[in-house]
């Protein structure tokens, strides 16, 4: 019987392209319209439909694109390839659905942002970003104004992967976090995981950010740029073989130091550049190459004597392969090195403090398409770490041990749909994590006093392994009406010390879980109902609660520099964090828009800090109000806005000092016991899109960010007056209000 209707069945694959570009577009959606049913293009465009035999209308579609359709009489597999054409111009044709049209329907949480999209959006000094675009979604919280770091469902910073083309990257900031290291010229997609994600991602406890880089135009020379009052950028791509290999170039750079020179007015001045390199080649219809570059960096410029250089440079080689129609492997070959450098003098003694991480990754991907609604995944990944918490040029200061790492993990998974009306996305994914090499580590008391130092030489000498179980399971009521929940195990054998409330901080140290270091583990519980209406309104309620375990946090007055004994500075416990996030949301029509609002808390309760009582994270922030509104004015003009409400975030201030060695120390109690004023803001923008058909594609974008002047305090500094006997208090903002304008051109 089952014979019988395996041969009644045929398979339909392919490729989806950008009809200008030649580029494969990722999440298009194919379906037969006679039977709806359905599948959307991977990662690299590729995609599987099998369907019975017979008279079928395939067709192709994608956000701001036209729908393809080709008949044919299925008999046997068939490949076939589709060509869109982008109308990405035509405002009034828009449907911005992050949510609903090109995503995974069986993965929980998963959200799609395409360059169009982020492009819409209301941005800070018109420089359009996914991160901040990643930033405006409900249940993401910041800690003050033109942060690019984030906090996602009561985790830490530290608690997100943030991969380009792959490979990790550490520090996701330029400008202080005033804008990203993502170029906007070189993203083709998004894909952003809150809390629960697929198996098939691991390494982080919250989140996953998962960017692509545009490949190259296949079909001819294609060029584009813009500038901002923050920095100007260039693009170039184009075919090498038409139709079968292509390179992209992208590069900007900031140009405040070109014009202004530190001094005693302007102390600070910073600067950054990144490039964007990618080539691909189609060796033929079942295997492709592609090799993509990234480099970035920053430095800070001082009058005085102390500057700053921060950056982070990878490289993926990636082989994909078509083994059958239905199989589909890619291998990647990766690398990444983020490093962070300050220097600074110290009794006439030029000083230089560097951290760094640096990874070499294998990692093997194979999917396998039992039919359209049935889909098995599975790949190992292989990563060696090299860490340098810490390194002086000067005795002045001690080394941190530097180390290195082993982090292996398999893992399996399946999505399928069951009686058309159940989807499920399980799988389980299995880590093993070991301190290798040349290494020093040190033995504590019970009051964190080194009593012992250890050292190995060669081999492995401490190994942890975590099973990391994930489902998440959808009911479809009705083709309006969804039920889903999900549960997920995470583990993270990598942490950041950054002992700073502040939006940007001169210090990042990553350190491995180590024999005094327990791997950090999250059980994240999620629940929800989405109801779509009439292709047109989109509204969802969903909760979560999760558990960390082995949670990290500072003593007071904690040293994060010059100091061997790191662990000294840390103690570890758990942590809580639950919420309730309510989102409505327009996805059609000349006017669209987003309103929620989010519940939520994050609780930590480590020994030895807050006299082992529970207390707030430093981005507790427990009302969450958001609007954002997009109105078509015409098919070139639009407009768009951006409100905010937070509860003001926790922070820690002094109850008193005391005098040591002719300085006043801070006395601290009560852990994050303040909060400081609730935070509020309005953002405008004026989008104005390119004349249609026009052969230069261009457009502006005007806005204003902090409209009506809110004084929204970044953090404060705290002195204690000897003469007065009192506290002082020094709030310090970073915007009050902030007009931009940024052009943008191709052709």
């Amino acid at each position: 019987m089952i014979n019988q209707i395996q041969a009644q069945k045929a398979t339909i694959s392919g490729y989806v392209y950008d009809q200008a570009t030649g580029e494969t577009i990722i999440g298009a959606n194919v379906f037969t319209e006679n039977t709806q049913n359905g599948t959307a293009t991977n990662s690299y465009g590729y995609f599987v439909l099998t369907t019975n035999k017979g008279e079928h209308s395939v067709n192709a579609s994608f956000l701001s694109y036209s729908t393809e359709q080709v008949n044919l009489n299925l008999q046997n597999d068939t490949v076939i390839n589709f060509y869109l054409q982008s109308s990405d111009n035509v405002l009034d044709e828009i449907t911005v659905s992050a949510n609903a049209q090109h995503s995974n329907r069986n993965e929980y949480a998963q959200i799609n942002l395409t360059p169009l999209e982020i492009r819409m959006l209301p941005t800070v000094f018109g420089e359009p970003d996914p991160i901040k675009a990643i930033q405006l979604q409900t249940g993401i919280k910041t800690i003050g104004d033109g942060t690019s770091g984030f906090y996602v469902q009561g985790g830490n910073i530290d608690q997100n992967l943030i991969l380009i083309d792959e490979a990790p990257i550490y520090n996701p900031s330029h400008l202080f976090g005033m804008v990203s290291v993502f170029n906007p010229d070189a993203v083709k997609e998004v894909k952003f995981y809150k809390g629960n994600s697929p198996a098939k991602y691991g390494g982080r406890l919250s989140s996953v950010t998962d960017v692509k880089m545009n490949e190259g135009n296949m079909n001819s020379f294609q060029m584009s740029g813009g500038v901002s009052i923050l920095s100007a950028r260039l693009t170039m791509q184009a075919p090498i073989v038409k139709d079968k290999a292509s390179f992209f170039v992208s590069a900007r750079r900031s140009f405040i130091d070109l014009f202004i020179e530190p001094s005693n007015d302007e102390n600070i001045i910073p600067q950054f550049y990144d490039l964007n390199i990618k080539t691909n080649y189609k060796i033929n219809r079942n295997n492709r190459i592609f090799v993509s570059f990234y480099k970035g960096n920053d430095k800070i410029l001082s009058v005085g004597d102390f500057t700053n250089i921060w950056g982070n440079q990878t490289a993926t080689l990636r082989y994909n392969h078509i083994f059958s129609p239905r199989v589909f492997s890619n291998i990647s070959f990766i690398y990444s090195d983020y490093q962070n450098q300050i220097q600074f003098s110290e009794q006439k003694q030029q000083i230089s403090w560097t951290t760094a991480i640096q990874d070499f990754t294998g990692k093997t991907d194979f999917a396998f398409f039992i039919s359209s609604n049935n889909k098995i995944e599975f790949g190992t990944n292989t990563v060696l770490h090299s860490f340098t918490p810490g390194k002086a040029n000067n005795p002045v200061l001690q080394d941190i041990p530097s180390s290195q790492a082993l982090e292996n993990a398999v893992y399996l998974l399946n999505d399928i749909d069951l009686f058309g009306k159940i989807g499920i996305n399980y799988g389980l994914r299995l880590s093993f994590f070991q301190n290798i090499g040349q290494a020093t580590w040190f033995d504590y008391d019970e009051n964190y006093i080194p009593i012992n130092e250890n050292s190995n030489k060669t081999g492995v000498y401490n190994t942890y392994k975590n099973f990391q179980p994930r489902i998440s399971a959808k009911y479809f009521i009705n083709n309006k009406i969804t039920f889903k929940t999900a549960y997920s195990r995470t583990s993270q054998y990598v942490q950041l010390l950054q002992n700073n409330a502040y939006s940007y901080t001169s210090l990042e140290t990553w350190i491995p879980a180590s024999p005094n270091i327990m791997p950090q583990t999250a059980d994240i519980i999620s629940a929800g109902i989405d109801y779509s209406g009439n292709d047109n309104y989109y509204f969802s309620i969903n909760s979560y609660f999760k558990k960390f375990h082995y949670q990290i946090d500072y003593i007071d007055h904690a040293r994060l520099i010059g100091t061997k004994y790191i662990e000294t500075q840390i103690r570890t416990g758990t942590a809580k964090a639950y919420g309730i996030e309510v989102n409505l949301q327009k996805t059609n029509g000349k006017l669209t828009g987003n309103v929620s609002y989010n519940f939520s808390r994050a609780i930590r309760t480590i020994s030895g800090i807050n006299n082992n009582r529970s207390y707030p994270a430093s981005y507790d922030m427990p009302h969450d109000a958001r609007i954002s509104v997009n109105y078509n004015l015409t098919k070139r003009l639009s407009v768009g806005a951006f409100w905010i409400y937070s509860t003001g975030r926790a922070f820690t201030m002094p109850a008193g000092y005391f005098e040591f060695e002719n300085a006043y120390v801070p006395i601290y109690t009560e852990r994050n016991g303040q909060r400081m004023p609730d935070y509020h803001r309005l953002d405008i923008a004026l989008n104005i899109n390119p004349k249609p058909n026009s052969k230069l594609n261009s457009n502006w974008k005007i806005g204003i960010y902090n409209v009506y002047v809110r004084q929204n305090p970044l953090g404060y500094n705290f002195e204690y007056d000897a003469s007065m006997q009192k506290l002082r208090v020094y709030q310090f903002n970073f915007i009050t209000i902030m007009p931009s304008i940024s052009y943008s051109f191709k052709f």
